[in-house]
């Protein structure tokens, strides 16, 4: 426990901990977890410019907060054959679990320190009921901003709009 997992990791772990959920609906929910992971000070519920979990790089892009980072880790996940993405609902793409993936769930959990558990649990309860489009609605409204202002604001770091609120 306490050991140093990889930023795939943590994210393999979040997509297997969100697709328990039937409102698991694809990359935008997945994003803006991730979003809340990183910046969502559970103590106070504001937002903090400080790297909570991954050390994931956001900016303001189309549908709010976007990491090319998370986005990449994805990729590495998918090409690696421990995820497997579905398109449904035309635009809407889920990654699920692959058998591969499942396997190597026990021993990141197991490197997870309690507190990044908790996080992700805490997280994963709070945003259940959120639908990808609700949380892109949710993470604008914590970083104070509209979808007019998401346009002027596109690809500005989150952590500097943070700073400002």
């Amino acid at each position: 426990m306490g050991k140093m997992v990889s930023r795939e990791d943590k994210l393999l772990y979040v997509i297997n901990e969100l697709s328990k959920s039937q409102n698991f609906d694809g990359r935008l929910k997945l994003m803006k977890s991730m979003f809340f992971l990183e910046h969502l000070n559970l103590e106070n519920d504001k937002l903090t410019p400080e790297h909570l979990f991954s050390d994931s790089q956001f900016i303001i892009y189309k549908f709010g907060p976007f990491s090319f980072d998370v986005m990449n880790d994805m990729i590495k996940l998918s090409s690696n054959n421990l995820i497997q993405e579905f398109c449904i609902s035309g635009y809407n793409i889920v990654p699920m679990m692959t058998k591969k993936g499942e396997s190597r769930i026990e021993s990141i959990k197991k490197s997870l320190s309690d507190d990044e558990l908790k996080r992700i649990e805490k997280i994963r309860e709070m945003f259940d009921d959120f639908s990808g489009k609700e949380l892109e609605e949710k993470s604008l409204e914590y970083l104070g901003i509209t979808h007019e202002d998401k346009e002027d604001l596109m690809g500005e770091p989150v952590e500097d709009l943070i700073e400002e609120l």
